[in-house]
């Protein structure tokens, strides 16, 4: 059985849809030559030669553009020989999918697929892609995949691999993985996509309901959806290098299970191709209408521009020696999601280098956060009226130059004036607002009532031998007293924002000697 507030897991659907155009791959015509490797056999089409090859063989081509649309039902090796270091490329001309493969087993490399079609309605989970993957142990490799609506999409399956490509400058996600087990992204080039790497689950409809929230048989879809959507486990990402994608760098949902996102370098997440803030505002408007006035939709823009995240329900997943930076969200996100680590991760330059939000019992360990401009590590948020993380435990890390290093809303409590200051963020019609804005007895009511919905939380930041080390409490005139030289405060460090704190705060010396280890 899944659990998690509703809504927030159904953000899953819309969340990645907040990108611009991308700019199109050019692709220079030459000579086109097609033969059976195994065979011998020459062919005038690609699609020819394709439905000719049976499994075990080997169609190589070089030359291109090869213009159409192309299937894979054998398991069979596809192979570009590259002319001058240009990759034969397949060319979908702006036609649905550009490479579909059904059989398991086969082989793409050398090879350049661009121009899919790009379907711009934002509440379909899949669409045209440049290529798309519906078998088992299918091998990706050496591929230049770019300019399509979706780049990758890899429907369920089992053990396929993607590797030292160029994702680039697709419309959507760079690389889909949804309701697959066990498959690897290993040391791929990923940028200037909607999203660089996207781990989600494999829904039962091809497109959303949540425009139409409010008729009841659209919530029926909806509720089926969340019961019977097969979610992603076992799954592997290491050694990419994701630069530039709009809204996440690489990111995980829907309940997920051991995810491992190790050794990744993921820079410049919604700076260099920003989020499409007309399509954001699109997605609110279209769920508002659905729901007939009833509420205001509105997406939480937290999680936008966040190198790595996690959300809705992802569970015992692994971040681990990572480089996230100069991202414009946070370094490393974690929203709605128990049980996962995040471990020696580098996190610099970012908004909030490590941001927790309705998160409980992650571990937050050895990572070096340094020099983020809002927050070092956050659990929880600056708005009171938000669920508490609860259980979280927060040690041996380097935490340093950022405006607030170290912040937990865990046992705050929402007042009056708290509400005062938000009504006009409350996804609630406008005249409900106003009655907020002009009745105290309305606001006491609503807040009881949000009060009664937060369940108070507590996180640990030390495990009883060890705690963390702070930029700004670390030598004496900060508040860091070590009487018997162990490099371990004898006074507590308080974090600011609720009533936490660190009771064995470490000097700078101490938690680089244990980072080494």
């Amino acid at each position: 059985m899944l659990h998690r507030n509703a809504f927030m897991a159904l953000l899953a659907a819309v969340i990645a849809i907040m990108s611009g155009l991308p700019a199109a791959m050019a692709q220079s015509a030459s000579a086109s030559a097609i033969h059976n490797a195994t065979t011998g056999q020459s062919y005038a089409r690609l699609d020819e030669a394709l439905s000719a090859a049976r499994s075990g063989e080997t169609v190589e081509i070089s030359g291109g553009p090869f213009p159409g649309n192309f299937v894979v039902d054998q398991a069979i090796t596809l192979r570009g020989i590259a002319r001058e270091q240009d990759l034969p490329a397949l060319d979908g001309e702006g036609r649905g999918t550009v490479l579909s493969i059904l059989a398991s087993g086969t082989t793409v490399e050398n090879v350049a697929v661009v121009n899919s079609a790009i379907d711009r309605d934002p509440f379909l989970y899949w669409g045209s892609s440049g290529i798309a993957v519906r078998a088992d142990a299918v091998v990706l490799r050496n591929l230049h995949v770019a300019g399509n609506g979706w780049g990758i999409l890899m429907f369920g399956g089992t053990g396929s691999t993607v590797e030292n490509s160029v994702i680039a400058d697709n419309f959507l996600t760079g690389i889909k993985i949804m309701g697959g087990h066990d498959h690897r992204i290993l040391g791929n080039a990923i940028s200037g996509n909607g999203d660089g790497i996207m781990i989600d689950a494999l829904h039962v409809d091809e497109r959303s309901s949540l425009d139409s929230a409010g008729d009841p048989e659209s919530v029926a879809r909806l509720v089926r959806d969340r019961q019977m959507a097969r979610r992603s486990e076992d799954i592997t990402v290491s050694g990419n290098t994701v630069r530039g994608n709009a809204v996440f760098g690489i990111a995980a949902a829907w309940y997920g299970r051991r995810i491992t996102i190790a050794g990744n370098t993921v820079h410049l997440t919604g700076v260099e191709r920003k989020p499409d803030a007309g399509r954001i505002a699109e997605v609110e408007r279209e769920i508002t209408a659905g729901l007939g006035g009833k509420a205001v939709a509105t997406i939480n823009r937290e999680g936008i521009g966040n190198g790595i995240h996690l959300f809705c329900g992802v569970e015992d997943s692994v971040i681990e020696a990572n480089r996230s930076f100069d991202n414009a969200g946070s370094g490393v996100g974690l929203v709605a999601v128990n049980d996962n680590r995040v471990s020696r991760n580098l996190v610099t330059g970012n908004r909030t280098g490590i941001a927790l939000q309705s998160s409980n019992n992650n571990r937050i360990e050895a990572n070096t956060v340094a020099n983020n401009a809002q927050y070092g590590i956050r659990i929880g948020s600056p708005s009171p009226m938000e669920g508490q993380s609860d259980g979280n435990l927060i040690t041996l890390n380097d935490v340093t130059g950022s405006a607030v290093n170290a912040y937990d809303s865990a046992g705050s409590t929402a007042t009056e004036a708290d509400l005062e200051a938000m009504i006009d963020t409350l996804p609630m019609p406008e005249k409900v607002k106003q009655q907020l804005r002009t009745d105290a007895t309305a606001r006491q009511m609503y807040l009881e009532a949000i009060r009664k919905t937060l369940k108070p939380g507590s996180n640990g930041w030390d495990d009883g031998a060890l705690g963390n080390r702070y930029g700004d409490f670390d030598e004496p005139g900060e508040g860091f007293l070590d009487k018997d030289g162990d490099g371990i405060s004898e006074t507590v460090r308080p974090i600011e924002g609720g009533l936490s704190v660190d009771r064995r705060p470490l000097d700078e010396a101490t938690v680089k000697r244990l980072l080494a280890q």
